[in-house]
């Protein structure tokens, strides 16, 4: 599936639905805790104007989801109509003059819409707004003038919003408060940024932020600072491995299966820049890192790709190839960041070892799971910000996935929530006596700002439709939030 074939099927679609009423624009891949579904924008044209009337979405399988039906499409040209009743009228525009009359001038139908551009120019405007932001924040730091490294000192947060800057720009803010006495505060910066580059293994821009801290705090201090733990743990993290057994995906398998899987690999090489895997491609072979380090980056539904984490010796890569669907595609662009050496597997013989084997199958299923959550978080709204240690502390408070029935009762009146739920499929409701329902869709998270604050529920959760739900244990949660920044907790209130 990629975006044409998307936009194919949702096309196809509206016609057969509502014939040339629809028109379907802005096509773009969107991260669900279920996978990536490709989510198109539809619009109906009227006297005012081109409305939008909802999203259709299209799985991997090629099946429509979130379907636009006839009642939010009235809905929505009610909505336009009253505001265009609404609105005050304006004086009658003069007559044109006659050299600009056009209307005996005809079109078979409308002009395309100038949106795609007007993203592209609004990408570009908004590049060229960060790059004169940094040199403006670079010429008034090089001054040394205090009064210019406080108006410096204003400029540089607006440049947070970048991900794939923010490590650069956090320790920029750091040395920042350093030059204006800020010890505490610069401290701090620097530290949040080893954070950003300890995800991806940034061992440089680790040893450079670690001597800086040393020469601020000395170096018996810096021995255990935070940023020293950091820059230790980046280190481990890209200690080799030389056994397939040593993949944590298949500690503790048999001998026998060992063997097999061992039969299966074959050793590759990647030099720094090579793309392992693109998003959008068929996905045929999986991955075990040997050594090395590869980033991920996942597609935006703004257009672009963001770095959103990092794969180390022993992780395994590409489930899809093994558990998707004929013809599925890969999932995310992998790209290896340094000389980078792998075992490659061809999917359809690891489908053949599955067979025999399933407690394999089993164990790429989980990891499969786990990387479509983490893909989730790293591009939901709320969770986009977290730095990958709290994305994984949140993946590993996950108790399990779920089947429900309608009408099953997640979490009890009186008491304290006993889980908090991801809604993955279907709905869940949250009944309070005598006040309005509160409706769960999927991706959306039940119980959280209760279960933090460890607050009873006044009415029951319930499942108001069968479905699948990812459940997470509330006392993980709490003690994520008990050591977060408030940052960081302000975000997990969010979610829900």
């Amino acid at each position: 599936m990629d975006l044409d074939r998307a936009r194919e099927i949702i096309t196809a679609w509206a016609r057969a639905e509502f014939g040339r009423l629809l028109q379907v624009r802005d096509v773009a891949v969107v991260r669900r805790a279920t996978g990536r579904v490709w989510s198109g924008e539809v619009f109906c044209s009227t006297r005012e104007g081109d409305v939008r009337v909802g999203a259709v979405c299209v799985e991997e399988t090629g099946g429509i989801v979130d379907l636009v039906d006839i009642d939010a499409i009235v809905d929505a040209l009610v909505a336009v109509r009253r505001a265009s009743v609404e609105r005050p009228s304006l004086p009658a525009a003069p007559a044109a003059e006659a050299e600009t009359d056009f209307s005996d001038l005809a079109f078979d139908s409308a002009p395309p819409p100038a949106t795609a551009q007007g993203d592209d120019l609004e990408g570009v405007f908004d590049a060229l707004e960060s790059t004169s932001i940094q040199e403006r924040a670079n010429r008034l730091i090089a001054t040394g003038d205090r009064e210019k490294l406080l108006e410096a000192r204003n400029l540089l947060p607006q440049l947070l919003v970048a991900p794939d800057t923010r490590g650069f720009v956090l320790r920029q803010m750091g040395e920042l408060e350093l030059l204006l006495g800020e010890l505490d505060l610069g401290l701090n910066y620097l530290e949040a940024a080893a954070r950003e580059f300890a995800d991806l293994a940034d061992i440089a821009a680790l040893e450079e932020i670690a001597g800086l801290t040393a020469h601020v705090i000395g170096p018996e201090a810096a021995e255990t600072s935070p940023v020293r733990i950091l820059l230790d743990r980046a280190r481990a993290r890209l200690r080799p491995i030389d056994r397939i057994e040593q993949a944590p995906l298949f500690i503790g398998l048999s001998e026998e299966e060992i063997f097999h899987l061992q039969g299966a690999g074959v050793p590759i090489a990647l030099g720094p820049g090579d793309d392992l895997l693109r998003e959008g491609e068929p996905a045929t072979r999986a991955f075990v890192v040997r050594s090395g380090v590869l980033s991920v980056r996942l597609e935006s539904s703004e257009g672009g790709a963001r770095v959103v984490r990092s794969c180390f010796p022993g992780d395994f890569i590409g489930e899809s190839s093994v558990l998707g669907p004929p013809g599925c595609t890969c999932t995310a662009t992998v790209r290896s960041e340094a000389q980078t050496a792998l075992w490659r597997f061809e999917g359809a013989q690891l489908r053949d070892i599955i067979a025999e084997y399933p407690e394999i199958g089993t164990r790429i299923e989980s990891a499969r799971t786990l990387h479509r959550l983490d893909s989730f978080l790293s591009m939901h709204d709320a969770t986009a910000a977290l730095d990958v240690a709290v994305r994984d502390q949140l993946l590993g408070s996950i108790n399990g996935i779920a089947r429900v029935r309608a009408g099953d009762r997640m979490n009890r009146a009186g008491a304290v929530p006993a889980a908090v739920y991801l809604v993955v499929e279907g709905r869940l409701e949250y009944r309070p006596p005598g006040g309005a329902v509160r409706v769960y869709g999927p991706d959306s998270f039940a119980g959280l700002k209760d279960s933090l604050h460890e607050l009873p529920l006044e009415g029951d959760l319930v499942a108001a439709t069968d479905g699948v739900v990812v459940r997470f244990d509330p006392n993980r949660l709490k003690g994520i939030a008990t050591a977060a920044t408030p940052e960081v907790i302000a975000v997990l209130e969010k979610m829900e």
